[in-house]
């Protein structure tokens, strides 16, 4: 009964470690719109800061195609790749996206140019495409914003209902990282020379700060 009593002290020792060690590391990156009014249809400027003594790298492809990517990738892949725009109404609700016919047969060749631009691009990935953070380091980038992305004269994506809005703010989400998506989308000559460089990959989940967005 003591010797039960001792390793369920110890487990539960362990679990609040493990919680603390997690919340902490939770801080180690963090993302900030340093903008303090967003434009419809312009740039938010993106503070990232490794607040901690480890090096870090963020699999952000901030290419001029990822934008459109996020609506024609896996989820897997969005997930991994990609920082995501989040916006929020008067009543602090997420809006959702919704798609108008990009899924009509007519959109498959749209669809497929996507994927074979995107096959592309995973074969020519190199470390400098993603967000390098040695320990204490800031970056800043430019995040497009737009409510309403045209991925062809038929297809594009726009968030609900967003001119009835009587408010919207916008904060930007970096998703938890599945360590073993690492293998899966990186080759093992970028990971060894991630490596090599003493970066490893962040992967909690980071969203930042909220601003006002004004429709244009």
């Amino acid at each position: 009964m003591i010797k039960a009593l001792k390793v369920t002290a110890i487990s539960f020792f362990l679990f609040l470690n493990l919680c603390f060690s997690q919340e902490k590391r939770a801080k180690d990156i963090t993302l900030e719109i340093v903008d303090k009014v967003l434009k419809n249809n312009s740039y938010a400027k993106l503070l990232i800061s490794n607040n901690s003594s480890y090096n870090y790298y963020l699999p952000i492809l901030n290419s001029v195609d990822s934008e459109k990517w996020n609506f024609m990738l896996p989820t897997n892949e969005t997930s991994f790749f990609l920082v995501h725009m989040i916006v929020y109404n008067f009543n602090n609700e997420n809006l959702s996206w919704q798609s108008n016919n990009c899924f009509d047969e007519d959109v498959d060749p749209i669809s497929r140019s996507f994927d074979e631009k995107w096959m592309q691009k995973k074969k020519s990935i190199k470390i400098e495409d993603f967000i390098l953070l040695k320990a204490g380091q800031k970056k800043v980038i430019n995040v497009p914003i737009n409510l309403q992305v045209k991925l062809s004269n038929d297809c594009f994506w726009e968030i609900k209902d967003y001119k009835n809005e009587k408010e919207l703010k916008v904060s930007y989400y970096y998703r938890k990282k599945q360590e073993e998506l690492e293998s899966l989308f990186l080759s093992s000559e970028i990971l060894n020379k991630l490596k090599q460089l003493n970066y490893k990959l962040y992967n909690l989940k980071i969203e930042s700060n909220k601003v006002n967005l004004i429709l244009q």
